[in-house]
């Protein structure tokens, strides 16, 4: 489906600025993705909110280069403009854009983590750097691992807003957040290797993850980059097409559907699915919901998945521990969909967490 954000600066001149397939976008706020300007790949930042977009710009290239002055690995700021910017979700409004240099080739700490034959290495580069950031006096109050980014073999900092500098005496959220924050964000296969590298308490992390759930739970039931949101549906914007939507908005009869009692339950295991969906491979992508069904499609994202399948039930049992959902194999078994390279959950009330 058409997403493409054009902006044209009105204190510059210069070529329009035209992201083709954001990859980010909050509705009615902003918008990132790869652009080109003067024949080169850049990444385009267009921050648009009525009241706030200026602030937000300043913020986020004034950190860039307060960090790039400090000596850590974060994007270049090329240049700031003002200009117009249209979309699909906004016509001709002010915008306020920030253009940083384009890390090619760039992957993120968490499609590096799944891809490495030697995670423990990318493990260790994450927690030197987030340390040091810590031992500087620095805090991220959003470090989860697509704010990380490798290229060339260094780990950089991107998403600078949420990078903030405190002068002694330091925060009670610098001293006592910013490392267990960013520790809740690694899956928990993980949590041998990185309780050896930070010797923290592990109980606190716990709890952040559980905060951390609730809160990517709420994000999926609105407008996200995750999230498309029409009428009365929810779409998952990885399943979306032109074709997909015309289907939505009339007939459903193809896709397979999943009805609820209630709304509310539905909409407990669409935010369940998509949580759980992110974590382990098995569970099905939700493509849409509407009032109390969930529908589903048999075309997956073709996103590099960021976890693999696990092959048999036991094994899904126990990954599903992990994350508090504590289901016997007999119980996963009676929810599953045989398939030859595992087996496949469909988002329903089956999936509770402790």
């Amino acid at each position: 489906m058409a997403t493409q954000f054009t902006f044209n600066s009105i204190d510059g001149g210069g070529e329009s600025l035209v992201l083709p397939n954001p990859l980010r976008l909050l509705q009615g706020t902003r918008v990132c993705g790869a652009a080109t300007q003067d024949g080169q790949s850049v990444f385009v930042k267009a921050f648009y909110h009525p009241t706030r977009a200026r602030a937000h710009a300043s913020r986020e290239a004034n950190h860039a280069r307060m960090l790039l002055s400090r000596g850590f690995p974060t994007p270049q700021v090329l240049s700031e403009s003002t200009g117009m910017i249209t979309g699909p979700d906004v016509s001709m409004r002010r915008a306020h854009v920030v253009v940083f240099k384009f890390l090619s080739p760039g992957t993120t700490l968490a499609q590096k983590l799944a891809s490495s034959d030697s995670p423990s290495i990318v493990l260790k580069a994450a927690w030197d750097l987030m340390k040091r950031l810590d031992s500087k006096g620095f805090s991220h109050t959003d470090p989860h691992l697509s704010n990380f980014v490798y290229s060339d073999e260094t780990l950089y900092l991107v998403d600078c807003s949420t990078i903030k500098h405190h002068r002694p005496p330091f925060s009670w959220f610098r001293q006592r957040m910013t490392i267990p924050l960013f520790l809740s964000q690694f899956d928990p296969t993980h949590d041998t290797e990185l309780q050896a590298f930070s010797g923290q308490d592990w109980e606190p992390i716990e709890s952040l993850r559980i905060v951390g759930r609730k809160r990517f739970m709420a994000k999926v039931l609105r407008p996200c980059s995750r999230i498309h949101v029409e009428s009365d549906l929810l779409v998952t914007r990885a399943l979306m097409t032109d074709e997909m939507m015309l289907t939505l908005k009339g007939e459903t009869e193809g896709l397979q559907q999943i009805r609820f009692d209630d709304t509310k339950s539905a909409r407990i295991a669409w935010a369940t699915a998509h949580y759980l969906g992110e974590k382990i491979a098995n569970i099905r992508t939700p493509l849409a919901l509407r009032d109390n069904v969930i529908l589903l499609t048999n075309t997956e994202s073709a996103e590099q998945p960021l976890c693999s399948l696990e092959p048999d039930i036991e094994s899904l049992s126990r990954r599903l521990a992990q994350f508090h959902v504590t289901l016997s194999a007999d119980e996963i078994q009676g929810i599953c969909t045989s398939c030859p390279d595992g087996p496949r959950v469909d988002p329903g009330v089956h999936l509770r967490f402790d």
